[in-house]
């Protein structure tokens, strides 16, 4: 069960990251993305950690447990800065919304791949 959850963040991460912002990006304004996408960020971090929580209360490897535990803290992280981003972006702070921008990006790349690693993890045992 562990790995179903798992693999249902990790096919939610690959989704929104490969296809539906680049998406977003290229087929509505600026002005419309804008809403779009603060809307939808925060629902994806609580999304994936949630299903990651979930893996971890029913892993039965404890690594596993561990690195989907991992996951969700990365996820809560990401989730409580998006408010600071956008206040950053909104006020017109550029240099703090791309390093803001890019921290919740590598974090997010992180999870990505601890999420592989679980998943890979949780098949094995």
């Amino acid at each position: 069960m562990a790995a179903i959850l798992l693999a249902a963040a990790l096919g939610v991460m690959l989704f929104s990251s490969a296809l539906l912002a680049p998406l977003i990006f290229a087929k509505l304004s600026p002005e419309a993305a804008g809403p779009l996408l603060r809307a939808f960020w925060p629902r994806y971090y609580a999304v994936n950690g949630v299903l990651a929580a979930l893996a971890a209360l029913v892993a039965v490897q404890g690594y596993v447990a561990l690195l989907a535990a991992s996951v969700a803290a990365m996820m809560s992280v990401s989730l409580l800065a998006t408010p600071a981003l956008n206040r950053a972006r909104d006020e017109g702070r550029h240099a703090a919304f791309s390093l803001g921008h890019r921290a919740v990006v590598v974090i997010n790349l992180f999870a990505l791949v601890t999420l592989g690693w679980a998943i890979w993890q949780a098949l094995q045992g």
